[in-house]
């Protein structure tokens, strides 16, 4: 799960058909099967959950290995591929949260502006009410005016009502690239230095600190897939980037990702965000 409303299953390779323990039968009469406690894909999971401290059922916390398997936290099933599939119990899964996707506007001239998240937003700044974020005026240098209070961008945290993508394309560099990668991505992608400096200043301290990082990039369709936005007036120009990271002791191979800066044309709005993992 990233900061959208989808549950997710993995594939996973290199699994030993001897260590499944038939458990039942799915709605097709395919076959459910556990893993034993003792396997390391079971105990990726267990360390993974790490005592269930951010579930919401308090009865699933501080669960032992044994109490793991018997509530079913993760079963397997094999697919017409016959590649075999990995469930998480919906509860019990740790999913994260859209980390403080900040919007800029920059209107041609001064402009009230509507804005709603397609999102449940559980943080904001200023508060985000039912109907969104109602009569901000902003101006042409991005600056904006809310119930009275100036501000130089909204901001917001949750999960979005849209379908988080599959996580399968990125860059993978070792640790003292990190930044100097995504400062040059961001660019790529149409930020300016303002916004790339205020990205940083938020996500820098966040890292890993593992020998290497992946770093993929949301694209603007994708956003408005996962957390759409509803603006009024339209904008003629929309950039929207959120980063899905992930901290690795090794590298591997991974299909790189191409990028292209819109360019800035009318009314722009500007988002950036990224993916906090509870």
């Amino acid at each position: 799960q990233g900061c959208g409303s989808a549950n997710g299953y993995v594939v996973t390779k290199n699994l030993d058909p001897s260590q499944l323990i038939e458990v039942g039968q799915g709605p097709n009469q395919e076959v459910i099967y556990e893993l034993p406690t003792n396997s390391t894909l079971f105990n990726d999971y267990y360390t993974y959950y790490g005592g269930g401290s951010v579930l919401t059922d308090s009865s699933l916390e501080n669960l032992t290995t044994t109490q793991f398997q018997n509530v079913h936290a993760i079963v397997v099933a094999r697919n017409a591929l016959g590649e075999y599939v990995v469930y998480q119990r919906n509860d019990m899964a740790t999913g994260g949260g859209c980390g403080k996707p900040v919007i800029y506007l920059y209107p041609q001239t001064p402009t009230e502006v509507d804005i709603s998240v397609g999102a449940n937003i559980t943080v904001s700044n200023p508060t985000y009410t039912k109907d969104g974020w109602q009569n901000v005026l902003a101006l042409p240098s991005g600056e904006l005016t809310y119930q009275g209070v100036n501000y130089n961008s909204l901001f917001w945290e949750g999960t979005g009502i849209g379908m988080y993508p599959v996580i399968d394309q990125g860059t993978i560099v070792p640790r003292d690239q990190v930044v100097s990668t995504i400062k040059l991505q961001l660019e790529q992608q149409g930020l300016g230095a303002s916004e790339i400096s205020d990205f940083l200043a938020y996500w820098q301290p966040r890292l890993p600190s593992s020998p290497y990082t992946r770093l993929t990039w949301l694209d603007t369709a994708q956003m408005n897939e996962l957390a759409p936005l509803q603006i009024s007036p339209r904008p003629t120009t929309l950039i929207r980037v959120f980063l899905d990271f992930q901290g690795m002791e090794h590298s591997y191979k991974i299909t790189p990702q191409t990028f292209s800066a819109p360019v800035r044309n009318g009314f722009t709005v500007v988002e950036w965000g990224g993916l906090l993992r509870n």
